[in-house]
Protein backbone atom coordinates (compact mmCIF):
# COMPACT_ATOMS: atom_id res chain seq x y z
CA UNK A 1 0.00 0.00 0.00
CA UNK A 2 1.63 3.34 -0.95
CA UNK A 3 1.52 6.66 1.35
CA UNK A 4 -0.81 8.21 -0.88
CA UNK A 5 -3.53 4.85 -1.14
CA UNK A 6 -3.43 4.96 2.73
CA UNK A 7 -3.62 9.10 2.59
CA UNK A 8 -6.87 8.52 0.22
CA UNK A 9 -8.10 6.01 2.56
CA UNK A 10 -7.96 7.79 5.68
CA UNK A 11 -9.37 10.93 4.42
CA UNK A 12 -12.33 8.85 2.96
CA UNK A 13 -12.34 8.10 6.66
CA UNK A 14 -12.46 11.50 8.11
CA UNK A 15 -15.12 12.73 5.53
CA UNK A 16 -17.71 9.80 6.18
CA UNK A 17 -17.34 10.09 9.78
CA UNK A 18 -17.24 13.84 10.37
CA UNK A 19 -20.71 14.31 8.69
CA UNK A 20 -22.43 11.98 10.25
CA UNK A 21 -21.08 8.78 9.98
CA UNK A 22 -19.53 8.22 13.36
CA UNK A 23 -23.22 8.81 14.68
CA UNK A 24 -24.62 5.53 12.38
CA UNK A 25 -21.78 3.58 12.94
CA UNK A 26 -22.94 4.01 16.74
CA UNK A 27 -26.42 3.62 16.01
CA UNK A 28 -25.62 0.77 13.91
CA UNK A 29 -23.50 -0.80 17.22
CA UNK A 30 -26.46 0.24 19.16
CA UNK A 31 -28.52 -2.59 17.32
CA UNK A 32 -25.47 -5.79 18.65
CA UNK A 33 -24.23 -4.46 22.17
CA UNK A 34 -26.47 -2.00 24.68
CA UNK A 35 -25.50 1.32 25.33
CA UNK A 36 -22.95 0.87 28.29
CA UNK A 37 -21.07 -1.93 26.24
CA UNK A 38 -20.79 0.22 23.41
CA UNK A 39 -19.03 3.66 25.68
CA UNK A 40 -16.98 0.89 27.75
CA UNK A 41 -15.79 -0.37 24.17
CA UNK A 42 -14.74 3.10 23.12
CA UNK A 43 -13.49 4.45 26.02
CA UNK A 44 -11.20 1.47 26.99
CA UNK A 45 -9.58 1.42 23.14
CA UNK A 46 -9.10 5.50 22.68
CA UNK A 47 -5.87 7.25 22.03
CA UNK A 48 -4.78 3.28 22.16
CA UNK A 49 -5.64 2.30 18.54
CA UNK A 50 -7.54 -0.14 17.65
CA UNK A 51 -5.68 -3.24 16.94
CA UNK A 52 -7.99 -5.56 19.26
CA UNK A 53 -10.77 -5.03 16.96
CA UNK A 54 -9.41 -6.00 14.00
CA UNK A 55 -12.72 -8.26 13.17
CA UNK A 56 -13.67 -7.30 10.23
CA UNK A 57 -17.18 -6.64 11.53
CA UNK A 58 -15.96 -4.30 14.06
CA UNK A 59 -13.35 -2.65 12.18
CA UNK A 60 -15.96 0.19 11.60
CA UNK A 61 -16.12 0.63 15.13
CA UNK A 62 -12.10 0.09 15.24
CA UNK A 63 -12.16 3.28 12.23
CA UNK A 64 -14.63 5.29 14.56
CA UNK A 65 -12.53 4.69 17.97
CA UNK A 66 -9.48 6.09 15.68
CA UNK A 67 -11.47 9.15 14.72
CA UNK A 68 -12.59 10.20 17.99
CA UNK A 69 -8.97 9.73 19.48
CA UNK A 70 -8.33 12.82 17.15
CA UNK A 71 -4.56 11.30 15.95
CA UNK A 72 -4.12 10.60 12.03
CA UNK A 73 -6.34 8.30 10.48
CA UNK A 74 -3.27 6.79 8.48
CA UNK A 75 -2.49 5.36 11.97
CA UNK A 76 -5.59 3.97 12.21
CA UNK A 77 -4.76 0.07 12.21
CA UNK A 78 -8.31 -0.90 11.15
CA UNK A 79 -7.55 1.15 8.00
CA UNK A 80 -4.08 -0.04 7.00
CA UNK A 81 -5.52 -3.78 7.55
CA UNK A 82 -8.20 -3.14 5.67
CA UNK A 83 -6.29 -1.63 2.57
CA UNK A 84 -3.56 -4.07 2.65
CA UNK A 85 -5.28 -7.49 3.60
CA UNK A 86 -9.01 -6.49 1.71
CA UNK A 87 -7.69 -3.68 -1.06
CA UNK A 88 -9.77 -0.77 -1.69
CA UNK A 89 -12.57 -1.68 -3.22
CA UNK A 90 -13.62 -3.83 -0.12
CA UNK A 91 -12.22 -1.07 1.97
CA UNK A 92 -15.08 1.39 0.16
CA UNK A 93 -17.68 -1.73 0.60
CA UNK A 94 -17.07 -1.66 4.69
CA UNK A 95 -16.78 1.95 4.72
CA UNK A 96 -20.13 2.16 3.32
CA UNK A 97 -21.75 -0.56 4.78
CA UNK A 98 -20.79 0.77 8.08
CA UNK A 99 -23.40 3.45 7.86
CA UNK A 100 -26.08 0.66 7.14
CA UNK A 101 -27.09 -2.43 8.19
CA UNK A 102 -24.18 -4.38 9.74
CA UNK A 103 -25.99 -7.55 9.22
CA UNK A 104 -25.15 -6.66 5.47
CA UNK A 105 -21.35 -6.61 6.01
CA UNK A 106 -20.32 -10.13 5.05
CA UNK A 107 -21.77 -10.13 1.78
CA UNK A 108 -21.21 -6.47 1.13
CA UNK A 109 -17.61 -7.77 1.28
CA UNK A 110 -18.62 -11.07 -0.84
CA UNK A 111 -20.59 -8.93 -3.60
CA UNK A 112 -16.77 -6.53 -3.89
CA UNK A 113 -14.85 -9.90 -4.54
CA UNK A 114 -17.28 -10.96 -7.00
CA UNK A 115 -17.57 -7.95 -8.73
CA UNK A 116 -14.13 -6.00 -8.35
CA UNK A 117 -13.75 -2.45 -9.14
CA UNK A 118 -17.56 -2.06 -7.83
CA UNK A 119 -19.25 -1.01 -5.19
CA UNK A 120 -23.02 -2.47 -4.38
CA UNK A 121 -25.23 -0.26 -3.47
Amino acid sequence: MSPAELSSAAQACVDVVSRGGGDAIAAQALNYVSEATWDALVERHRGKGCEALAARGLQAAGIFVCFTAGGTMQDCACVRDLLVNEGKTLFDNLLRGALQNWGDLPSRMQDAIAAPGTLTA
